[in-house]
């Protein structure tokens, strides 16, 4: 069991070596341990995790980093923890003691975030009892919203009429000479109408070539008939 004291911790690790379990086999004096697991790397195939051993009560396993082309240790319990290795046989076992003195640090620096998000968990809560201050307002916008919706007949198409909508209200109403301006609703109207309806009725190319036929010609002057006078 860690004792709360990371000073303490921290002076057992390095003062006292707990052994250390490579590959099955038990290494209670620190050289033997650090060389064991030096060679463990050899064991790794690929980048996989490679279980190797235990210490202090942590399950080991090393892992091959293809990219960096370093290792790693993973020291696993409740939690896993993780600390690079390096070529050196007595600093990786440093490397692994500093990792696990660190861990009562980190343990309280967990506890404080811990109570951190219980503050404003209940901070959170206190505000959802609190009625809406602005309520009446809101309520009040909305009634005004919904009477201005209902004068704008916002729902239907406002009073005015959309442009490419097919002016219904003269549907019925029969053209019976084609419109002079030759386009819009009526011309459509005409247009749509049976050959058998229009055919009493000039058409349009022939009202053309009468109007062509009546224009006097170019730098001419048509001469007044008695009927003109």
């Amino acid at each position: 069991m860690f004792r709360a004291d990371s000073a303490a911790l921290t002076l057992t690790f390095y003062t006292k070596f707990a052994g250390m379990t490579i590959l099955g086999v038990e290494h209670k004096e620190k050289e033997p341990a650090a060389k064991a697991l030096l060679e463990s790397f050899k064991s790794v195939i690929g980048t996989a995790d490679t279980p190797i051993g235990n210490y202090m009560g942590f399950n080991m396993s090393l892992q091959f980093d293809s990219f960096n082309k370093s290792f790693s240790v993973l020291l696993r319990a409740n939690m896993t923890y993780q600390t690079e290795l390096g070529a050196d046989a007595f600093g990786n076992i440093t490397r692994i003691n500093n990792a696990l003195a660190d861990l009562p640090k980190k343990l309280s620096g967990a506890k404080t975030q811990l109570e951190t998000l219980y503050q404003q968990q209940e901070a959170a809560k206190q505000e959802l009892e609190k009625p809406f201050v602005l309520a009446g307002e809101l309520a009040d916008k909305e009634a005004r919203l919904a009477l201005l919706n209902a004068d704008l007949n916002i729902d239907g198409d406002g009073g005015f009429d959309v442009l490419n909508d097919i002016d219904s209200r003269d549907d019925e109403a029969e053209v019976t000479e084609p419109p002079e301006y030759g386009y819009g609703a009526d011309y459509e109207r005409y247009a749509r109408q049976p050959a058998s309806a229009k055919s009493a009725r000039p058409s349009l190319m022939e009202d053309l070539r009468t109007f062509s036929a009546d224009k006097p010609a170019s730098g001419t002057v048509k001469k007044p008939t008695e009927h003109d006078i």
